[in-house]
């Protein structure tokens, strides 16, 4: 899997998922300067794009060959004139998958009307209990979690039938990784899309509409420290 834009919190949570499904390789690409953060939440390698490039990186990838089963891009059309969207074709195998976040008009337009290419998605997820219920047992486990069948990640083991549903990797459980939490004031709102805006975050801003929590940042490691107040795993 390769993930664009991986040290954001939609980036990190995909390679977090990839990690827990059990997926065998996780691509992160983003800045050098965050390498070791986004190993630390699920990515296998980085691809640093301040010195060097996906088609780079993959020179022996051919058109109609590919590498990725999926390619889940977070930074195409977000803003800041990244475009992906030919390196990330590119790189995908034939019957793989394109999701990515933001798209141009014409992109959103062929979804919104159904004509979207079979192989892409903007959107990661359906919106059905069955989804919600697998984030909420890779969320809540603290060692490891059984799957279910038709889970991602499900694997048949045993005989006579026996089934069992595991992770292929050791889990780490899903954590939203937070770098600020803010008032839910004029002030609070201002710094928090400004901090958008530089688009230089890792992970999330969050803003504190009840007022239960104190400024900070949480933690990508829950045994290093504890999620605040209002980023419990059960709200999850």
């Amino acid at each position: 899997m390769l993930v664009i834009g991986a040290s954001g919190g939609c980036g990190l949570a995909a390679c977090q998922l990839a990690r827990a499904w059990g997926a065998a390789e996780v691509v992160a690409v983003c800045s050098g300067k965050n390498a070791e953060f986004v190993k630390e939440n699920g990515a296998t390698s980085v691809v640093d794009y301040t010195t060097t490039s996906i088609a780079a990186e993959y020179p022996e990838t051919l058109p109609g060959d590919g590498y990725f089963d999926m390619v889940y891009d977070t930074a195409s059309a977000s803003g800041g004139g990244e475009d992906y969207f030919a390196e990330a074709r590119a790189v995908l195998k034939p019957g793989g998958k394109h999701v990515f976040l933001n798209g141009s008009a014409g992109k959103w337009l062929r979804v919104l009307t159904g004509f979207e290419k079979k192989d892409t998605n903007l959107v990661m997820t359906k919106g059905n209990s069955k989804d919600l219920a697998l984030l909420a047992r890779l969320a809540t486990a603290t060692a490891a979690v059984l799957l279910e069948e038709g889970d991602p990640g499900y694997v048949v083991a045993g005989g006579a039938g026996a089934k069992v549903g595991a992770p292929a990797a050791p889990f780490q459980p899903l954590v939203p990784v937070v770098q600020v939490i803010l008032p839910f004031d004029e002030q609070g709102v201002a710094t928090g899309f400004e901090l958008l805006k530089s688009r230089r975050v890792k992970g999330k801003v969050v803003f504190d509409v009840a007022g239960n929590a104190a400024g900070g940042a949480a933690s990508a490691r829950p045994e290093a420290a504890a999620p605040p107040a209002v980023l419990t795993k059960s709200a999850i």
